[in-house]
């Protein structure tokens, strides 16, 4: 049911691409798989928003925002910032900004619950 489906398969490939840079970044010796993670997360998320944007004239299977979403809820939003910014990819789509800025606003509520 789900074989061929967008969300399975850029969703899988965003989790390997995720996991192979934090065993590369850990064999690199960067031990500190809270960073390790975050640095992967992020370059996913870049790397995503990128190929979409490229991907986006033609008649490829597009990545799905629920995808972009997800790769910015577990930590990449600062690079979907950055590539929606840097690619022009997602800027006007007024439902993908509001669903975005609700995941940052969720996040920092979260980071600042857990400081204090």
């Amino acid at each position: 049911m789900f074989k061929n489906s967008p969300y399975t398969i850029y969703g899988i490939t965003a989790l390997i691409l995720i996991i192979l840079l934090i065993i590369l970044f850990s064999y690199l010796g960067l031990n500190l798989y809270i960073i390790s993670y975050l640095i992967s997360i992020n370059l996913v998320t870049f790397l995503y928003y990128g190929f979409d944007k490229l991907i986006a004239g033609f008649e490829s299977v597009r990545i799905p925002e629920l995808v972009l979403h997800s790769l910015a809820l577990a930590g990449g939003s600062p690079a979907g910032l950055l590539a929606q910014k840097l690619f022009r990819h997602k800027t006007i789509k007024t439902s993908f900004q509001m669903t975005y800025w609700a995941i940052v606003i969720l996040q920092i509520i979260l980071i600042l619950w857990l400081s204090f």
